[in-house]
């Protein structure tokens, strides 16, 4: 039987036309499934957001957050505004920082990390709490015995007082930070800190603060009552 040669242009013809057919009945499934989730996770009733979840709470509760996220009860999960809700927790006062993510099929989950205190500034009633910004976010009847007591006349991040004291209690380590039991900060310029043993420190400006920091560490082991480091290069202790 005589053989027949079938042309090579002739092949690729046939194996293209087979691919291009499957391909054009299968874009328009493509499309219909894609229009179809974007409703069912916009439109329909399957995604609704139904159940609050927050975590990372100890000052503020559970409720306060809930009841300042104002998440809206029926909307699809898709649509909601996770930026907005995540603002609106923010505007908490002892809140440093808000995480709000969906989670299908049903819940909103809020994660707070809460601002920490640094130090407490007396007032009228009670104390202020202040943390590493110089944001006071909360007021308690007594000073918590691990933070030292400041006396500001503003507590503000632009006051030059406020700047100061939080700039020399983050140049304290640990081990010095746990001997101070209060600051002076008439000014920007003139920062004092009282021991719990009673020794005083002239620190002058938060100029250098890393410097002073270093020399009181070794300067402590020095007896006596007053210890002015205001120039941390040429540094007095006397009494």
């Amino acid at each position: 039987m005589p053989s027949v040669r079938v042309p090579a242009d002739w092949l690729r013809h046939v194996r293209l036309r087979a691919v291009r057919v499957p391909l054009r009945l299968a874009l328009p499934l493509v499309v219909a499934t894609l229009v179809g989730v974007g409703y069912l996770l916009l439109f329909s009733h399957l995604f609704l957001a139904r159940g609050v979840s927050v975590t990372g709470t100890s000052r503020v509760s559970s409720q306060e957050v809930r009841q300042a996220a104002r998440v809206p009860s029926g909307v699809p999960l898709a649509r909601l505004d996770t930026g907005a809700i995540a603002r609106r927790v923010a505007a908490l006062p002892a809140v440093a920082a808000v995480d709000v993510r969906r989670h299908f099929p049903h819940s909103v989950r809020i994660r707070v990390s809460e601002r920490v205190p640094l130090l407490a500034v007396p007032r009228p009633g009670g104390f202020s709490l202040v943390d590493r910004d110089g944001v006071a976010f909360g007021t308690v009847n007594s000073a918590p015995a691990q933070l030292p007591i400041v006396r500001l006349a503003t507590v503000s991040r632009t006051d030059p007082a406020t700047r100061a004291v939080l700039s020399v209690l983050q140049a304290l380590n640990p081990e010095l930070r746990a001997h101070l039991q209060r600051l002076n900060a008439a000014t920007g310029n003139a920062v004092t800190l009282y021991l719990r043993d009673g020794r005083r420190v002239v620190w002058g400006s938060a100029d250098r603060s890393v410097d002073k920091a270093h020399v009181l560490a070794a300067l402590l082991s020095r007896k006596g009552r007053v210890y002015d480091i205001s120039a941390p290069n040429v540094v007095t202790v006397s009494g």
